[in-house]
């Protein structure tokens, strides 16, 4: 069914109609004229931390850097003999038989620092033995000093010609090694028989009745081959 209108009542409609949409193209136009919104940040907030809930692991805090230690590791050595404070001294690792107659007040009048090897490294938990003049010494592999003579002058136990293998040592052999009697030779002798050869020379311990005393002993004249 068709609505018959009349001249006016067209040129009506169409006037409204062309209104309207003038109206509609200047709002578009103003919204595409109208700048984009800037967010801000603020940069002293602190952040937020949301915990997610029991059951959800949460992240591991990063590790804190530390600066390394400078501390040097101290090492403890018995100094005898002609020094001018003979006793334990305590001297950082690394250290030279040197140092060690030093800390103890250096070396007497009567010292013979040519029987002792003052380069080499000086060990925790050795002994540094200064001797006289004049007296008969025995060098020890080890610190290049005279460490198999007693304090008190008496000359210790022979040293072993040369380093000697464990495992083809005989009993004899063994009794040549400082601070080993012929029961103890014995003893390493049986227990190589028993267990077989020896891996490295600290398995001595497992030696009854040989301890870490012999061991230090022991140990510059000993090889494994």
């Amino acid at each position: 069914m068709f609505v018959h209108l009349s001249p006016k009542e067209r040129i009506g409609y169409v006037a409204l109609g062309a209104i309207l949409l003038s109206g509609f193209g200047f709002v578009a136009a103003q919204k595409l004229r109208r700048p984009a919104a800037i967010e801000l940040h603020d940069t002293n907030r602190q952040p937020i931390h949301i915990d997610p809930g029991p059951g959800v692991p949460k992240a591991a805090p990063a590790p804190e850097s530390r600066a390394p230690e400078s501390r040097a590791q101290a090492i403890l050595v018995h100094v005898a003999g002609a020094v001018q404070n003979p006793g334990l001294v305590s001297i950082p690792a690394g250290s030279r038989v040197y140092d060690a107659i030093i800390a103890a007040g250096g070396p007497t009048s009567e010292a013979n620092v040519d029987g002792v090897n003052l380069a080499a490294k000086a060990i925790d938990g050795t002994q540094i033995y200064v001797p006289t003049r004049g007296s008969t010494t025995a060098i020890n592999p080890m610190t290049g000093g005279a460490a198999l003579v007693s304090p008190k002058g008496r000359k210790a136990a022979k040293p072993p010609p040369s380093v000697m293998d464990l495992n083809s040592a005989s009993a004899e052999q063994l009794q040549s090694l400082p601070g080993v009697g012929p029961t103890m030779a014995q003893r390493v002798a049986d227990y190589r028989s028993i267990h077989g050869p020896f891996a490295v020379v600290d398995d001595l311990l497992a030696v009854p009745g040989f301890g870490k005393k012999r061991l230090q002993q022991v140990r510059p004249w000993l090889t494994i081959q």
